[in-house]
């Protein structure tokens, strides 16, 4: 559709942003950067809502290269420095446009986009606690996880919050949202559930039955295979500026937040429930 974009994350992104009905530009100058999209609210363009960078987590020089020749690439068990790098990188090209949300946008990753493994990125590695016997005197407590070293919101030296520019980092990806909403994925789960597809008569019966309930649900008018992007924001507690939620608590975005007194991590946005509140 668009053929002036850098990558197909920034195409997706472009036709998510036009999915919310938000107006946008890109590569709009600001001082000496140019970050990748600035978005308003409407065709006047008086009111901007957000600065965005679009990011993909590359494969390096090494893994291309075995990629080519069709062998396997085995990635890094480290959930945390590509996703620490594209901090680094989008705190850059957004520094000149502190006075608005900032976006960090990155292309699909299902092994990264854990809210748990950004909000490690951002505040530090998931560490374990966990009570030992000492001697024979019972352990005090229960198991814990906190959030450890290393992480780029946070100076672990000074004790200082850091990197308050970004608002929030966004996954996207392409959902089908017919099948989410008719209930389709999630039957189909459950039928997932009562059967074993390791063997072969189950196999059978499952993608028999998955057949079936597509079948029923395309009669009734739902486009199961129609695809659309969506986003999945990760927002971090000590940003600046606060998330946009008037513009992007829409269809079709998920938000995680993060409580610094309890800890607590909540799906604070889900469109498919259709209980957004502003």
């Amino acid at each position: 559709m668009y053929k002036k974009f850098k990558s197909q994350s920034e195409e997706l992104f472009a036709l998510y942003l036009d999915g919310l009905g938000l107006v946008w530009e890109y590569e709009k100058e600001w001082k000496t950067k140019k970050p990748d999209f600035t978005i308003y609210a409407n065709s006047a363009k008086k009111k901007i809502v957000a600065i965005a960078e679009v990011e993909d987590l590359d494969f390096t020089p090494e893994e291309k290269k075995l990629l080519k020749e069709n062998k396997m690439v085995a990635r890094s068990t480290d959930p945390y420095t590509k996703l620490r790098e594209k901090i680094n990188t989008a705190r850059e090209q957004l520094r000149y446009s502190k006075d608005y949300p900032c976006l960090l946008i990155i292309g699909e990753n299902m092994t990264l986009s854990s809210p748990m493994i950004v909000y490690g990125a951002m505040l530090g590695d998931i560490t374990i606690s966990i009570p030992i016997w000492n001697g024979n005197v019972p352990p005090k407590g229960k198991q814990r996880s906190y959030f450890g070293k290393r992480g780029k919101m946070i100076d672990q030296k000074g004790q200082r919050i850091q990197n308050t520019t970004i608002t929030a980092i966004g996954f996207l990806k392409l959902i089908r949202p017919e099948a989410i909403t008719c209930g389709y994925e999630k039957e189909l789960s459950r039928i997932l559930d009562k059967l074993d597809i390791t063997k072969d008569e189950d196999n059978r019966k499952y993608f028999l039955a998955a057949d079936e309930l597509k079948a029923s649900l395309n009669k009734k008018g739902f486009d199961l295979d129609k695809l659309v992007p969506s986003i999945d924001f990760i927002i971090n507690p000590f940003s600046r500026k606060n998330f946009p939620k008037r513009s992007f608590y829409k269809p079709y975005s998920y938000a995680h937040t993060y409580n610094l007194k309890s800890g607590k991590i909540t799906l604070s946005c889900d469109w498919s429930r259709r209980s957004i509140k502003l």
